[in-house]
């Protein structure tokens, strides 16, 4: 999802300063009652309108296991991979 525009959150913010509801906002700008409370209270605590970073999402767990992976001698198939990512107290099926 695209963060909203400097644009439209200043004239958010000038229209709740000018003391619409936050219901009233997000019929006006075609947004959630929820983002408009969420976006002011933001504002309220930190001061700040632009959009925040994008959070690092995790890393599958096939690639924070790669290396150790490819260092074993033998043939690396879906039953190897699965069990990189399985639990320690898994046993292996059998």
């Amino acid at each position: 999802m695209r963060a909203f525009s400097l644009d439209l959150r200043s004239r958010v913010l000038a229209d709740y300063q000018a003391g619409l509801s936050f219901a009233e906002l997000g019929r006006k700008y075609s947004t959630r009652a929820e983002w408009v409370r969420r976006f002011i209270r933001r504002y309220d605590s930190t001061g700040e309108i632009a959009a925040r970073p994008p959070l690092n999402h995790r890393v599958p767990c096939y690639r924070r296991h790669e290396a150790e992976r490819r260092a074993r001698p033998w043939p690396r198939t879906r039953a190897s991979r699965s069990m990189a990512c399985a639990p320690r107290w898994a046993s292996p099926a059998t």
